[in-house]
């Protein structure tokens, strides 16, 4: 059976070089409504305050079976998912002592495993292990990778499964790219916009919460992870990261397409920080919420990157 190829209805056009604009990626989880959501995200940039100042830069259908061909979810998810099968062997030093602090047992003698072995001890399928619900203070992350403890199970990334089999050859899923050419502009009006528009339609809802039904880039560099797996030319050639707006960003500052690469395959990395101090995180959570330049200045600190295979 022939793959199914995307429809690039809006192609990317990078921004003018002359303006310092951002582009936000938004793509629709498969367990959303797509054509409804869609529409609802759309009518939230008609808002007053987004209206003028974001414009639609991209707009993309991908069908599932290209994602599943080309191994999209896997690549989005690589860390995660090698945390999920190797499990505490991968565990940094940090990762050790904040584990411990945080849960306050040993980390030698835990039980920590992945979310595939925990389905075995558990007797449970994925969708289960997903919606198992915990106090938030058996919840933890560190360096990207979620701890969820369960019984006496301490389940790293437990939700890859589920994410995994959620898209599937059969789900289909819509990529934007809304862009603002403001310095002053917060991404969070716009999400808040979008997620006003979703409530009123009940869509989302104590039992449904806005992370369920669609993602944003949360900060300069999970730009970069999103645009390198679902952005495409009419043509349906990958369009390269110094293309897009933050990637050019950095290309402008003196870093190498090849060290933005690196940075999205290799996300875990030291830090010197300007007091001094020498931390340990991933660049996405590390630049969450940062402004270009602040996450350009984060990145500059990195002096060693974990290389995990």
């Amino acid at each position: 059976m022939e793959v199914r190829k995307p429809a690039i209805l809006v192609p990317f056009s990078p921004a003018d070089t002359g303006q310092a604009c951002r582009d936000v990626f938004v793509y629709l989880r498969p367990e959303s409504n797509g054509m409804e959501v869609e529409s609802l995200i759309m009518k939230a940039m008609q808002v007053e305050k987004l209206k003028n100042n974001v414009s639609l830069a991209y707009l993309a259908n991908i069908p599932g079976d290209f994602i599943s061909t080309k191994g999209l979810i896997e690549h989005h998810y690589r860390i995660r998912l090698l945390f999920a099968v190797k499990g505490k062997q991968l565990f940094t030093k940090h990762m050790k002592k904040a584990f411990k602090s945080y849960f306050r047992c040993s980390f030698e003698k835990a039980d920590i495993l992945g979310p595939y072995e925990a389905m075995k001890r558990l007797n449970i399928d994925e969708e289960a292990l997903f919606k198992t619900w915990v106090d938030p203070s058996d919840m933890m992350n560190v360096n990207g990778q979620s701890i969820k403890k369960i019984q006496n199970l301490y389940v790293l990334n437990y939700d890859i499964p589920a994410i995994l089999n959620k898209n599937n050859i059969n789900t289909d899923i819509a990529v934007m790219i809304f862009r603002c050419c403001r310095k002053d502009y917060d991404i969070h009006f716009m999400v808040d916009a979008i997620e006003n528009q979703l409530k009123e339609k009940g869509i989302v809802n104590p039992l449904s919460p806005s992370s369920r039904i669609f993602h944003y880039s949360k900060g300069p560099f999970e730009e970069l992870l999103d645009s390198s797996g679902f952005l495409y030319s009419r043509e349906l050639e990958n369009i390269p990261l110094d293309q897009v707006a933050f990637g050019r960003f950095l290309i402008s500052r003196g870093v190498s397409l090849e060290q933005i690469n690196g940075a999205i395959y290799h996300p875990i990395m030291y830090f010197k920080e300007p007091d001094g101090r020498y931390t340990e995180n991933d660049i996405y959570s590390y630049t969450r919420d940062n402004s270009y330049e602040e996450a350009f200045e984060g990145f500059e600190r990195v002096f060693l990157q974990r290389i995990l295979q």
